[in-house]
């Protein structure tokens, strides 16, 4: 027999006979006598025993022993308290990546029935085509499919049965690859002029982004301006010459992927465009003498 802590237990004995009767009650072996604790009383065939806000030191084998001139008689019932819900093992933190698969399990005990709900960021999860819940042999299992960035957050598992309610809680983590979203574009500038490349990216923070040139990192210093945020690179060369014509690549990486892409710098000279002007003019300016001269 389980019973609440705290609630007061009556435990019944009903007996044929010829009276008087005289009744003893035993717990594990030792008399009980009525007192503030506990209250014996008969009337007529039905012998009861109270026991008042039964408490842990209450649990144990009650014996009710009745007899008269011709004979006795025997009955007992083992007491104890019914168990709040208890976790023998609590769901752990999850990270997955978008469209992936994720289990919680939880191990828990107590007196039955144990009731099972599962909460995210405090609201009920909703059991739906990609999301199952199920308590089979006292496993409680959160199974989510087809995971998207609104998974994401703190979930709970609670238990719960006459006894008391217990909680636990873990992260799901949903990742996202580094992936470039908007690529470098390839540029033609002026020799002494500033040269930019700028790419836009996306993915799970914390995100590294680098740019290459000819296999080396390129980093910030009196030839290079590097500015990254959360999500866009840009590479500014200050002052560009020949030496920085060539092919760029711009990398992003975190923990679960990367990205890369490339873009091409031609620096052209300023003398090559000056010779094309004073070519020009010396081509048409001998007719445009001869026209006047005519």
């Amino acid at each position: 027999m389980e019973v609440l802590k705290d609630s007061d237990v009556v435990l019944e004995c009903e007996v044929l006979g010829t009276p008087p009767f005289e009744v003893f009650w035993v717990k594990d072996d030792k008399p009980l006598r009525s007192s503030k604790k506990h209250r014996i009383s008969i009337e007529k065939s039905l012998i009861s025993l109270h026991v008042f806000r039964f408490d842990a030191s209450d649990v144990g084998e009650y014996q009710c022993r009745v007899t008269n001139d011709v004979g006795s008689c025997l009955c007992h019932s083992e007491v104890t308290l019914k168990e709040p819900p208890q976790f023998l093992k609590k769901i752990e933190n999850i990270s997955s990546l978008r469209g992936g698969t994720v289990v919680f399990q939880a191990a828990i005990k107590g007196s039955l029935p144990i009731t099972v709900s599962w909460l995210k960021d405090n609201d009920e999860v909703i059991e739906d085509n990609n999301i199952k819940m199920t308590f089979v042999n006292n496993v409680a299992t959160l199974m989510v499919r087809s995971i998207e960035l609104k998974h994401d957050g703190k979930y709970f598992c609670q238990a719960k049965n006459e006894a008391g309610i217990q909680r636990c809680s873990a992260l799901l983590t949903v990742k996202e690859p580094a992936t470039i979203v908007d690529k470098a574009v390839s540029i033609d500038v002026t020799e002494g002029d500033p040269a930019t490349l700028q790419c836009k990216f996306s993915g799970t923070k914390p995100i590294t982004a680098k740019w290459f040139k000819d296999g080396k990192e390129l980093t910030l210093g009196p030839k290079y301006k590097i500015n990254v945020t959360d999500t866009v690179s840009v590479l500014k060369v200050l002052y560009a010459d020949k030496k920085d014509s060539g092919e760029y690549i711009f990398e992003v990486q975190n923990d679960v992927g990367s990205s890369s892409c490339s873009a091409s710098i031609n620096v052209l000279g300023v003398y090559g465009l000056s010779l094309i002007i004073t070519f020009r003019y010396q081509i048409f300016s001998p007719e445009l003498t001869c026209h006047n001269h005519c």
